[in-house]
């Protein structure tokens, strides 16, 4: 097995001295590609991402490296995540929404009033299953109305 590594090291390795030496060879040429798509895309290339993602390019591929290519793959990427993001944006304002339909039932009750008593947690132990059932809709409120800070919370901690 170490044998084994040692002579994937040694591959490895030989292969990078390999393309650098190519790389070398083919620097003028490269050197001129990549001037000319830097004149072709003014500031596009500015970005760290997208710099590193060319030199990748360069060192893998040499003077075969097609600049417009890598251009077009990293404006696909960027467009979709772009996408993505409003999308999540659009998601998440849609759920914020839903969740203070829900979260606000003061809004939604005609019986509300904020000088209800309200249960403690001993109380609402201590309930039968049918006044539990009678009283599950105040007791839904009530955690709502604690977890947003509406009323000292005596049932969730």
């Amino acid at each position: 097995e170490k044998i084994a590594n040692n002579k994937r090291d040694y591959e490895f390795q030989r292969n990078e001295e390999l393309k650098s030496e190519n790389l070398k060879k083919d620097y003028e040429k490269v050197k001129t590609n990549l001037e000319n798509f830097v004149k072709e895309t003014g500031a596009w290339l500015d970005g760290k991402a997208r710099s590193e993602l060319v030199s990748f390019a360069i060192k893998n591929f040499g003077a075969n490296t097609d600049f417009n290519l890598v251009k077009s793959f990293v404006d696909k990427i960027e467009a979709q995540a772009i996408e993505n993001y409003e999308k999540g944006k659009e998601l998440k304002a849609k759920q914020n929404e839903r969740l203070s339909e829900l979260a606000s039932p003061t809004s939604a009750r005609d019986d509300f009033n904020s000088t209800d008593k309200w249960f403690s947690k001993d109380e609402i132990e201590g309930m039968s299953e049918a006044e539990y059932l009678k009283n599950a809709g105040k007791i839904t409120l009530q955690m709502s109305l604690e977890k947003e800070g509406k009323l000292p919370k005596t049932i969730i901690n």
